[in-house]
């Protein structure tokens, strides 16, 4: 089977029996890192097309051996590096007494090839939906850590208004208007760029759910 071949029996089987629309189908891509020659031609990558985001990757091989499944996982695992990111990575190989003309490869935990049924192979929806429960994730974590620096300026501005009330109240120092409105401000600097992030996250984290 020549490779071609291989490519559109896979596209049209994903666009047929698991949904996936063809402009997801980015096959040829050109990949280069940033600041190195590392570079090379991607045979399968999956977008999703709504928000124009990287989901999966798909390396093919024309016939099927173990040489051949190895070479294929030695380059999902370059392609993935020149990436920078991990992403669910597929071996299809070619074989015409597979009912589909091709099988499936992944790897397990360890490293080690895993055949699975190409019916089993992840739905577009499922692709989708679990970048967007990541996406999520990001979001998440990230509003929480701007929480705890929200937090600790106002646990610290709180500790120095303290001071200085039980100093005016000792009479050892009793700040003027001016210098409270100057502690005030500055307060207020470093709270309002933690705050305004925390909107962008919110507004990002609800826009995610919408999609989703």
């Amino acid at each position: 089977m020549r490779e071609i071949e291989l490519h559109e029996r896979f596209a049209e089987f994903l666009s047929q029996h698991l949904g996936y629309p063809m402009p997801a189908l980015l096959r040829e891509y050109p990949l280069r890192q940033r600041g190195s020659a590392a570079a090379g031609n991607a045979d399968l990558l999956i977008q999703d097309v709504m928000r124009s985001r990287l989901i999966a990757i798909v390396e093919m091989k024309r016939q099927h051996s173990p040489e051949t499944v190895s070479r294929g996982f030695t380059q999902l695992a370059r392609y993935l590096e020149i990436l920078g990111r991990q992403l669910p990575a597929y071996l299809v190989v070619g074989d015409d007494s597979a009912p589909n003309g091709f099988r499936i490869f992944s790897q397990d935990s360890e490293k080690q090839p895993l055949e699975i049924d190409a019916l089993k192979f992840p739905s577009y929806a499922a692709l989708v939906s679990g970048e967007v429960t990541v996406e999520s994730e990001r979001i998440e974590k990230e509003s929480k850590e701007k929480v705890d620096e929200v937090r600790l300026v106002c646990f610290l501005s709180a500790i120095v208004l303290l001071v200085l009330l039980v100093l005016s109240v000792s009479g050892i120092f009793t700040p003027s208007p001016t210098q409270l409105g100057l502690i005030g401000a500055i307060v207020g600097l470093l709270l309002l760029p933690n705050t305004a992030k925390l909107k962008g996250l919110g507004i990002e984290f609800e826009r995610l759910k919408k999609d989703k």
